[in-house]
């Protein structure tokens, strides 16, 4: 919007609803975001002139935020919705069961309906199930198509290294992208580059426990029994043996709450 069409009427409505955000008083005006943070820079208009909470301010949040509504104390204290949440969350305030079980707050409790005249129902048959887009659909909305050959923009090159953790082992291991969706253990292929394809029966191993050196004289051949000899608990003393099963154990139940976590 011109500079010449903020009035002054338009300038004070802002300053007196800077609990609104950008995004809700460009839709007032019929605006862009970046037009609404253009007026309040050209006019000087700022959310919060003292920049801190003050502690009446604190006070204020610490005895309504639990139990009132966060619009609401924006308001009251013009500021915005998302400055309260980030000071609730500094003082470490958290809304109580009881007014998130709440009608006033508008989540989901017992008994509630909410939007229910807005869902499909139970069984309901889209209404172009089984139907083939028109040629003229189609045409109107092709360039929304993903092309032949798109690739992602996160797509890697033949070469890209990457890092992975196995999470079986805990080890972290270096892996080579040598074809599109086809990544290698880079040790694994920097010896098959000097040596040829592994033989059945053997792996490359590290000479150290230095997973990150890929480099050819920290590598070696071996068979498998030798490696499973080489990491066979039974080569260590019990008391040893007993630490490898519980940090096992432990590594189990850290993977598996992880997994649930996500």
């Amino acid at each position: 919007m011109p500079a010449k069409l903020w009035t002054s009427d338009k300038i004070d409505f802002i300053k007196k609803n800077l609990h609104l955000s950008d995004a809700d008083l460009a839709s007032h005006f019929s605006v862009s975001d970046s037009a609404i943070k253009s007026a309040r820079l050209r006019y000087n208009i700022l959310r919060n002139p003292n920049g801190r909470f003050s502690k009446d301010e604190d006070k204020i949040i610490k005895e309504l935020y639990s139990n009132t509504k966060t619009k609401a104390i924006a308001e009251k204290l013009k500021r915005s919705i998302y400055s309260i949440y980030n000071r609730a969350n500094i003082l470490n305030l958290k809304k109580s069961p009881e007014f998130l079980a709440s009608p006033e707050c508008g989540r989901l409790y017992p008994g509630h309906n909410k939007g229910k005249s807005t869902r499909y129902p139970k069984g309901h048959v889209p209404a172009n199930k089984g139907k083939k887009m028109s040629a003229e659909l189609r045409e109107k909305v092709k360039h929304t198509f993903f092309q032949k050959g798109n690739k992602p923009a996160n797509t890697k090159f033949n070469g890209y290294i990457s890092l992975r953790k196995d999470k079986r082992t805990g080890i972290t291991y270096k892996l080579i992208r040598v074809s599109e969706g086809n990544f290698k253990h880079l040790h694994v292929h920097s010896w098959e580059k000097e040596n040829g394809p592994v033989p059945e029966g053997f792996i490359v191993a590290f000479k150290t426990t230095d997973t990150m050196n890929c480099d050819k004289e920290n590598l070696e051949l071996i068979t498998r029994a030798e490696n499973m000899k080489r990491n066979s608990l039974y080569n260590y003393p019990e008391e040893i043996q007993q630490l490898i099963h519980t940090r096992g154990q432990l590594t189990r139940q850290i993977n598996k709450r992880q997994e649930e976590n996500k």
